[in-house]
């Protein structure tokens, strides 16, 4: 492996882990207190899609700090390749969970849709804005993995 191999997977790893960690933040502060303001905002249903969205937010910002404890692993040309699997073995759990919220939580959300479609309620562009903002902490999760933290024993 050269050094310069290891200097740009340590830079990937760094932009991946600030970017999940800054994402997951906004989404956790901003996402999940304006699911209550959704037009299908009422009920237990949208507490359980605040609760799995925020599951899923802990988990891709978990996948954040994952990737920048990774940074460690990658020192002047060399690779530390016992911490390296366990990096790639933890973060793919990490991704996981977080899927598993983000499905729940889309889950959830189509279920309140459905149920305030039926009531009569007009559904638009922030309902189908909800599902991005609902799908984005799995999507930047799969991301970061497939793009950075699968690569460094590749």
């Amino acid at each position: 492996m050269s050094v310069e191999w290891a200097r740009r997977m340590r830079r990937r790893l760094g932009l991946a882990g600030i970017l999940l960690v800054t994402c997951s933040l906004v989404i956790a502060v901003l996402g999940i207190p304006w699911m209550f303001s959704l037009p299908v905002g009422r009920g237990a249903g949208t507490i359980m899609l605040a609760g799995f969205l925020f599951v899923s937010t802990f988990f891709s910002c978990g996948m954040g700090v994952l990737s920048l404890l990774g940074r460690s692993y990658l020192n002047s040309g060399w690779l530390n390749l016992t911490q390296a699997q366990g990096l790639r073995r933890s973060s793919l759990a990490v991704w996981i969970f977080s899927a598993i919220g983000g499905g729940l939580s889309t889950a959830a959300l189509a279920l309140a849709s459905a149920a305030a479609a039926r009531d009569g309620a007009q559904l638009g562009a922030e309902t189908l804005f909800g599902f991005v903002v609902v799908l984005s902490p799995v999507a930047l999760s799969g991301f970061a993995w497939c793009a950075v933290v699968r690569k460094i024993l590749v």
